[in-house]
């Protein structure tokens, strides 16, 4: 069998695969608008993906206590 294996995955990637599109990427969204007219903004894909782990982390923080016990489960 050529499979690699995995490693599992940790808290704050199980609620990106569960919850990004609904809680976490609005706010990505409106936060890559506001920084596209900023003159010195990091290159676009930099940008994103430095976007998306602060607005996760930050969302992760501000989630419900059931939440984050039904993702660590």
């Amino acid at each position: 069998t050529g499979r690699k294996k995995t490693r599992p995955l940790n808290a704050t990637e199980v609620y990106a695969k569960k919850y990004y599109a609904t809680r976490v990427q609005p706010a990505v969204k409106e936060e890559l608008e506001a920084m596209k007219d900023v003159a010195d903004a990091p290159a676009p894909k930099k940008r994103a993906i430095r976007v998306v782990r602060k607005q996760l982390a930050s969302c992760w923080e501000n989630e419900s206590a059931e939440v984050k016990e039904e993702v660590t489960r």
